[in-house]
């Protein structure tokens, strides 16, 4: 199976991030950076925030498979003959499953109890709502008339409406009186305006986004948002000076993000034979 242009509503976390013909969010955005960052084949290791967001968006849209992909980690002493024995069950029972802390499974559960009892974001997780989870949308990112980008967008919760798309993203956060410091420091205003500009012109409809923020520490409130259209501006701005001419600028010197001034080659003594 392969990422079509358009919805795609059975695509996988490895179907998705081996495809290399799009753009995603995070290669575009790391034209902030640096030229490593916006390479497509660049592939940092996840930091610890991701992973537990990643656990969380499964646990909240299909525990069973949750606990098909992970396991808590064995507890017992494995020096002894009785916890050799029930680490080798263990290991027989979980080989192939992804192991978390006891921690880590404590904080997932407090989250998603959070996001459960809270009316304004339980709705979101009630099967009778009928809202679908991870639905990929791919298309051009049309930046002139003559210029598009190849872009692919990940929806966190998805419900297509008669006459709008409701796309909802999933977020942790320390605390909720920080979330405005968030959505500047880590571009959140800007994967709204591409999500929602990319599956607005994909679908033909317009795009109502928001984010549920949820604390990762107690007592693990949790809030819905949506951005004013001041962030807007502030996007499409920073999409139209800066992202793009850098992307364009990349893809015509595939070096270099700079074009003029003189290229100076390494004097000859520090030239390999």
């Amino acid at each position: 199976m392969k990422i079509k242009p358009g919805i795609n509503y059975d695509i996988t976390d490895k179907i998705y991030f081996a495809d290399k013909k799009y753009m995603t969010r995070s290669s575009f955005l790391g034209l902030l950076n640096s030229v490593n960052h916006f390479k497509k084949e660049y592939n940092p290791e996840p930091t610890k925030a991701f992973k537990i967001g990643n656990m969380l968006d499964t646990l909240l849209t299909n525990s069973e498979e949750f606990y098909k992909i992970y396991t808590k980690a064995f507890i017992g002493d494995k020096r002894t003959k009785i916890g050799k024995a029930l680490y080798a069950e263990w290991l027989k029972d979980n080989k192939d499953k992804k192991v978390i802390s006891e921690n880590d499974l404590i904080l997932l559960r407090n989250m998603a109890e959070s996001l459960f009892l809270n009316p304004e974001t339980a709705k979101y997780f009630d099967k009778s709502n009928k809202y679908l989870y991870q639905v990929t949308v791919a298309d051009n990112l049309i930046v002139d008339d003559d210029k598009k980008i190849p872009f692919k967008v990940r929806t966190d919760i998805w419900k297509e409406h008669d006459n709008y798309i409701e796309v909802v993203d999933l977020k942790t956060t320390a605390k909720l009186k920080d979330i405005e410091k968030s959505i500047e420091k880590y571009n959140y205003y800007l994967q709204d305006y591409l999500y929602s500009r990319i599956i607005a012109f994909s679908t033909g409809k317009p795009v109502t986004f928001k984010f549920i923020f949820v604390e990762k520490v107690h007592p693990f409130d949790s809030i819905e948002i949506e951005l004013s259209d001041l962030w807007y501006d502030i996007a499409e701005d920073k999409l139209n000076h800066v992202l793009v001419p850098r992307y364009l600028a990349q893809k015509a010197t595939k070096k270099r993000l700079f074009t003029k001034g003189k290229v100076i080659d390494p004097p000859k003594w520090l030239k390999h034979d």
